[in-house]
């Protein structure tokens, strides 16, 4: 009977070891997969990247800037926000057809000098310019950074080809990964708490 009890005493701490091995790993593998995906990020962007980024820059902030300012300044002009301050009491309320048709006419001021895309700002913004010429505003860009080298940029050594994309992806199999480990360790945690 003391064998037998010897033995199971003996598996249970065998058990309880192998358990505590795995957690450890897991624990090193989760530190490994976090610290990798907080050093991506700090890898020098190649030259192709950089031109790839400063070009999509253009269609980003111009969608951007569309859909807040210039849908804002039609929702404004739409509401009245441009008509005579004389009318405070028609701010807010939708244009009559008559209003529109005296600001297409160019007769009812302000509401004809009414600036859709630079919302009134009464400067050039290049989000505006983003907005709507991006087509145009990248192939300047792309033509002046072509004429660019690495060195203009800052690039001394070229860093290894990783794009943003492919950051991004890294960084998101490693969060899957580190949720599936932690989960494993949670798992492995109970077993051993029974052992205990």
């Amino acid at each position: 009977m003391t064998d037998k009890l010897d033995q199971a005493l003996e598996a249970v701490r065998t058990a309880r070891a192998n358990i505590l091995s795995d957690i450890e790993s897991i624990t090193s593998g989760i530190a490994r997969l976090e610290q990798e995906n907080r050093s991506l990020p700090n890898q020098t962007a190649s030259f192709g990247e950089i031109k790839k980024a400063v070009l999509e820059m253009v269609v980003t902030a111009g969608v951007r800037y569309a859909n807040t300012h210039i849908r804002a300044t039609i929702i404004d002009f739409a509401k009245g926000a441009y008509r005579d301050m004389a009318e405070l009491d028609k701010y807010g309320k939708t244009l009559t057809l008559g209003e529109l048709n005296g600001a297409v006419k160019g007769e009812i001021y302000p509401m004809a000098n009414t600036r859709f895309l630079s919302g009134g700002t009464g400067r050039p913004d290049d989000l505006m310019l983003y907005a709507v010429f991006s087509g145009a505003v990248q192939e300047t860009l792309a033509r002046l950074i072509d004429q660019l080298s690495p060195a203009d940029l800052g690039i001394t050594n070229p860093a290894a080809e990783m794009t943003r994309e492919e950051m991004n992806e890294r960084i998101a199999a490693n969060r899957v990964e580190i949720d599936r480990l932690k989960s494993r360790k949670t798992l492995l945690e109970s077993e051993l708490k029974k052992l205990s």
